[in-house]
């Protein structure tokens, strides 16, 4: 029986929002320095969650059934 590999994109996602809360804050409280490092993290975890949707559109089952 063949199983299938569960891609997880909404932690990422989850963590990115997260980031940006805290870039929000440090920017509310003028630390520039820590919201572009914030700001770095949100974007590093987007790219985490758009990478985890590629390869779940490559291994679609149902992609394969519609062609």
């Amino acid at each position: 029986m063949q199983t299938a590999e569960v891609i997880d994109y909404a932690k990422p996602l989850m963590e990115a929002e997260q980031a940006l809360r805290n870039m929000h804050d440090a920017a509310l409280h003028r630390d520039y320095e820590m919201a572009k490092e914030f700001a770095l993290q949100a974007m590093t975890h987007t790219r985490l969650a758009m990478h985890s949707c590629s390869i779940m559109a490559e291994n679609n089952p149902w992609e394969r059934v519609a062609a």
